[in-house]
C-alpha cells in the first residue's frame, strides 16, 4: 500500500479526476456541492480501510533511484496542486 508522499499524490490524482467527472455529470444540480463532499470522501475512506487491513511490509533500504523517483512524485504533486496537470 502506498504511504506518505505517494499516497498524497495518488489521492490528488483520484480526487481530481473524480471531481472533474462529477462536475461534468452533475454540475448543474442544485445539491451538487453537498453531494460532491460525500462522494469525494469515498476514495480516502477506501484507502484508510485498506491501510487498516493491509499488512506492513519489511523496511526497505532507500537507494538513489527511489530518491529520484520521490523527487519526480513531489514534482507531480506540485503540478497537480497548481492545476497544471489534469
Amino acid at each position: 500500500l502506498p504511504h506518505g508522499l505517494l499516497e498524497l499524490v495518488l489521492m490528488l490524482l483520484v480526487v481530481t479526476a473524480l471531481g472533474a467527472l462529477l462536475l461534468r455529470w452533475f454540475g448543474d444540480s442544485h445539491d451538487f456541492l453537498a453531494d460532491s463532499f460525500v462522494i469525494l470522501s469515498i476514495p480516502g475512506f477506501v484507502l484508510s480501510l485498506a491501510g487498516l487491513f493491509g499488512r506492513d511490509g519489511e523496511e526497505r533500504e532507500m537507494r538513489w533511484p527511489q530518491r529520484v523517483g520521490g523527487i519526480a512524485v513531489l514534482g507531480l504533486g506540485i503540478l497537480l496542486v497548481l492545476g497544471l496537470v489534469l
